[in-house]
């Protein structure tokens, strides 16, 4: 399928919606394209249990272990077809299908960047002492350079890239040579040059100007560097040495708490606070839970009681680990639940989540 076509399609998806195009893009890069023919059987396998799959054409019927079925119509359905890791299913195509799977892991990663991304630039756009930055802060968050970084440490990022003032000729990069720092262009432009083959004249490629990103390679692999490149005019550049970027990429620890824990808690004061979208709360929540979007968390932060624990979860514990650490450095006492919905047993779904519209108005039920 078109990937154009396949966007257009995802934008309709629940919660791919909410992703910037960058962060939904890179993880249709990632995706698998499903096709099933009537009355094939579908998502059987152990391994889908890691995996979400979305319908983009025709229609499935979903038994669920007990009996109970359902017809999923795409046109009438717009979240995962199954959401939970542990539900017991079958899936047989009534009709021709078309699918596209996920990795739910990587996938919720990916959400979490996205949105991560939006408070940051919800954040920077309330601090009067960003003004100057802003346009070279939000390339960083939307550079799929950072995808590897633990979500909970986007907020470090902009501590550990450093500035520096450079003049027109000086040579930043040198084709040949080991790197250790990938650079942000906040003023300036430069031009990128190569050598093809030795002997040759020194041949310029493109020139970059402000809000890009050059030399990222760096960080990543040990490989010389595959251009020149040199400043054209005098600017700033916004620099990240390796070392820095390898901390990074190790998670911060926030407190956690498992479902097992839960009844042993029944004394403590604590609520819960979902931080998935609209759609995915109605769903199924945990009963009494409060929501707040993660995306709209920066927004929507006065609402919470400072004097309350909070009891954070997602689908997979990606969006509530960026929550959990954005809330605690704000000073909100926050803990985590471990593994997000996704692990969440067939008993403690009947027994701790409800749903605001019955399995949801896009299926038609066949039997109770």
């Amino acid at each position: 399928m078109d990937k154009q076509h396949l966007l257009k399609q995802c934008r309709s998806l629940v919660p791919l919606a909410t992703m910037r195009e960058y962060h939904l893009l890179a993880a249709l890069d990632e995706a698998v394209e499903v096709t099933a023919c009537k009355d094939d059987i579908l998502l059987g396998d152990q391994d889908d249990k890691d995996c979400l799959y979305y319908l983009l054409s025709g229609e499935i019927l979903l038994t669920h272990q007990g009996g109970q079925q359902r017809i999923i119509t795409a046109d009438f359905h717009w979240l995962p077809i199954v959401q939970f890791q542990t539900e017991e299913f079958e899936a047989r195509a009534i009709t021709d299908c078309e699918l596209i799977r996920f990795n739910r892991k990587k996938l919720d990663n990916l959400l979490t960047w996205s949105q991560v991304a939006d408070y940051l630039e919800v954040d920077i756009s309330y601090e009067r002492k960003y003004d100057e930055d802003s346009s070279w802060m939000t390339t960083v968050l939307n550079s799929n350079l950072f995808y590897k970084i633990a979500p909970l440490n986007v907020l470090s990022i902009f501590s550990k890239i450093t500035p520096k003032e450079v003049k027109a000729g000086d040579v930043i990069i040198s084709q040949g040579r080991a790197g250790e720092y990938c650079y942000f262009i906040k003023a300036g432009r430069a031009v990128v040059s190569r050598v093809s083959k030795m002997g040759e004249a020194e041949v310029s490629v493109a020139e970059i100007s402000a809000n890009r990103c050059f030399g990222e390679d760096a960080l990543i692999d040990n490989t010389p560097r595959n251009a020149t490149v040199t400043m054209l005019t005098d600017g700033v550049l916004m620099c990240l040495h390796k070392n820095d970027f390898a901390t990074l990429l190790i998670e911060p620890s926030v407190s956690h708490m498992s479902f097992e824990t839960l009844d042993t808690m029944k004394d403590q004061s604590f609520e819960f606070l979902d931080v998935r979208s609209q759609e995915e709360f109605d769903y199924k929540h945990m009963i009494d839970a409060v929501h707040i979007p993660l995306v709209l968390l920066r927004l929507k932060i006065r609402l919470l009681d400072a004097n309350k624990h909070y009891l954070i979860y997602c689908n997979t514990g990606s969006r509530s680990s960026a929550a959990a650490f954005l809330l605690e450095s704000k000073g909100y006492n926050v803990s985590l639940l471990d593994g997000g919905l996704a692990h969440i047993s067939q008993d403690d779904v009947k027994r701790l989540l409800v749903s605001e519209f019955d399995a949801i108005h896009q299926l038609a039920d066949i039997s109770s």
